[in-house]
């Protein structure tokens, strides 16, 4: 295991990158790794290598890797398939630590020609001791190093890793959890792992100390095995999280064209992620999801829920979302229900379980102090583990007022959370509003209880899911422990 970790740590953290294939076209990939090394404000050396550019971005460009005059830990090559022989002998005289392969079309097609070269490239790189990346991926996001292949990946980091198979996965997990407040640690796109693979990676994040949550989106298994083992200790050791691609006969199809890799047994892989003790998300929704409620909830031990939201329809359809998706909502113990009727008799659609939000603008300052009022002996209750807050406001309210009355809301449920210890999510919907000023401010409060340390979700029955499925993980792994 000691080799593999240094084996990695001239990936995630080079002293210097030489990016092969690099362009001055700003369309090619080979433009896009350089100028994103330099926005990221990767601090070591980088060499962009063209035969046919003198300067690239400012820096000195190289015909070769053997005309860099400095050492060179990492190469990032966007060069066609067929030098890819070439580079690495070349590499190997530089010593050259690692190469990541952007480079695609080769076992995943099918096709002999293709596979062969593909094994070719492999073999070269194990007899020069040189580890490979890929390929067909897109390589490494470790923002802590300035290391990224997109742009608009967040700069900060965090503490969630991402090992993916699909490239395309891995841009939208980053995206989709980055506008919900995650931020990660390190993030791999693999793809054909003639090399390097999922077991060298989940290994090294289960022992990285910079990641605490650990997520894998996996088509096939290329180490049978060592995974089993490795996938146990590393959710002995941090929540793993794993979207199993390829599970129907459509899907297992589908992944030998896309990564070269054999799907598998539904069955088998099941049970395999039962024993190891992982939770299974099954859409990247899902997995999302379930990185915010780990990353942002504190530990959840049961499933009871006390729901605040939408009135009328609103209500019954929490309450059946939550119960659909393994949560229960019960109803308001006897001495909250007292001491509410005493306070306001008049509020009788507020005092049960999901919590009435359906007002009008005229009572929105006494119906605010009466919610806030039952949602805090809720959140005092033992018997409630959790609270679920939806700031469905009712849209017959014109502008001016809808804004007044969403963002007293969201201000409530802060103060609720700042003051209470018991876990707090939040559902916004921002996707079902066309009007400009809606959603603006929307995305507004959604950043202020991400500020606050609040989870997000986008409906009611992704949250109660992606909670259920935590409590389960939390629950079984207690009595694992």
């Amino acid at each position: 295991m000691i080799k593999i970790m240094q084996d990695l740590e001239y990936i995630f953290n080079p002293r210097s990158i030489a990016v092969v294939g690099a362009s001055r076209n700003p369309e090619k990939q080979g433009y896009r790794y350089v100028e994103i090394l330099r926005e990221f404000g990767f601090e070591g050396k980088i060499y962009p290598v063209n035969p046919k550019a003198s300067e690239i971005l400012g820096l000195k460009s190289y015909p070769k890797i053997g005309d860099i005059a400095g050492s060179v830990d990492y190469v990032i090559s966007t060069i066609p398939a067929s030098g890819l022989p070439k580079l690495i002998e070349e590499c190997s005289t530089k010593r050259v630590k690692a190469i990541q392969l952007y480079t695609g079309r080769l076992a995943e097609t099918g096709e002999e020609e293709s596979i062969r070269l593909e094994e070719e490239i492999a073999h070269a790189a194990q007899k020069n001791k040189i580890r490979l990346i890929g390929p067909n991926c897109m390589g490494i996001y470790h923002p802590k190093e300035g290391i990224s292949f997109s742009a608009n990946f967040p700069k900060e980091g965090g503490f969630v890793a991402f090992l993916s198979q699909s490239a395309g996965h891995t841009f939208e997990v980053v995206y989709r959890g980055g506008v919900r407040g995650l931020r990660f640690s390190k993030v791999i796109s693999y793809g054909n792992a003639s090399d390097l693979n999922e077991v060298d990676f989940i290994r090294y994040l289960a022992h990285d100390p910079e990641t605490k949550i650990i997520s894998v989106y996996i088509e096939g298994v290329r180490d049978t095995k060592h995974f089993p083992h490795v996938l146990q200790e590393a959710a002995r050791m941090k929540p793993t999280v794993i979207l199993k691609g390829g599970r129907t006969d459509a899907g297992s199809r589908a992944v030998s064209s896309h990564t070269a890799s054999l799907a598998g047994s539904r069955a088998i892989w099941d049970a395999l992620c039962r024993q190891a003790g992982v939770i299974q998300a099954d859409t990247v929704e899902e997995m999302v999801d379930i990185l915010v409620t780990l990353s942002f909830l504190s530990p959840l031990k049961g499933r009871r829920v006390g729901v605040a939201g939408a009135g009328g329809g609103g209500s019954v359809a929490m309450a059946d979302e939550c119960e659909n998706n393994g949560l229960t909502v019960p109803p308001l113990p006897s001495d909250i229900v007292a001491e509410l009727k005493r306070l306001f008799p008049h509020e009788g659609n507020l005092i049960k379980n999901p919590i009435d939000l359906s007002v009008t603008a005229e009572g929105a300052g006494i119906m605010l102090e009466a919610l806030l009022y039952a949602m805090e002996l809720i959140a005092k209750h033992p018997e409630f583990d959790l609270l679920i807050c939806d700031t469905a406001v009712e849209r017959v309210l014109e502008s001016i007022e809808w804004q007044g009355m969403f963002q007293g809301i969201v201000a409530m449920f802060i103060q609720i959370g700042k003051e209470s210890k018991k876990p707090m999510a939040v559902v916004m919907r921002s996707a079902d509003s066309p009007e400009e000023w809606r959603w603006k401010s929307i995305v507004t409060e959604q950043e202020r209880c991400i500020q606050a340390g609040f989870p997000i979700y986008p409906t009611i029955a992704r949250a109660a899911k992606a909670i259920s499925e935590v409590v389960k993980y939390n629950l079984s792994n207690a009595t694992r422990q």
